[in-house]
């Protein structure tokens, strides 16, 4: 997925970094300009790939991604 963004013509990346779950598992984060400005968080938990987008307000996109875990 992140090398289909990475390719997208219609998306715009304007910064991408790591980000440490609270987990250890490392996520990575994009800054997107598309139809607006976004953010965007992948992860893998377990087998599953998790991604998080969040349009408006970005500063707590850390906040909201960083204690995404695999529970039981």
């Amino acid at each position: 997925m992140a090398a289909q963004i990475r390719s997208d013509g219609a998306s715009n990346i304007l910064a991408e970094s790591s980000l440490t779950m609270a987990s250890g598992e490392t996520a990575l984060r994009f800054h997107i300009q598309g139809l607006g400005e976004n953010a965007l968080v992948l992860t893998a938990v377990g087998d599953r790939l998790i991604s998080l987008a969040c349009f408006g307000d970005l500063q707590p996109t850390d906040a909201i991604a960083i204690p995404i875990r695999a529970t039981g």
